[in-house]
């Protein structure tokens, strides 16, 4: 068999496995991402709460900063998100 064939054959199958491990390791930054943020909004729900603030007031302040933040976040997709004009 060609050589040159070979390698890319297994250069392939290398990369199918990073994918794999990259794919798992982007899922736990998700998921870690989503429990600091669910930890955040406690802390500034109890932080309000004892200087008197409403909790709906401040339900809504948060919602707000979520918006403002989501407009600055720009998404970049990936590589295989894309699609391509034929």
């Amino acid at each position: 068999m060609n050589k040159r064939l070979e390698k890319v054959r297994e250069d392939i199958i290398k990369n199918r496995e990073r994918k794999k491990e990259l794919d798992e390791h982007y899922r736990v930054l998700l998921r870690l991402q989503r429990q600091l943020e669910d930890e955040e909004i406690i802390a500034t729900v109890r932080a309000n709460t004892e200087k008197g603030m409403d909790v709906i007031e401040t339900v809504r302040l948060i919602e707000q900063l979520k918006k403002d933040q989501e407009k600055e976040h720009v998404y970049y997709p990936a590589e295989s998100e894309v699609i391509l004009d034929e």
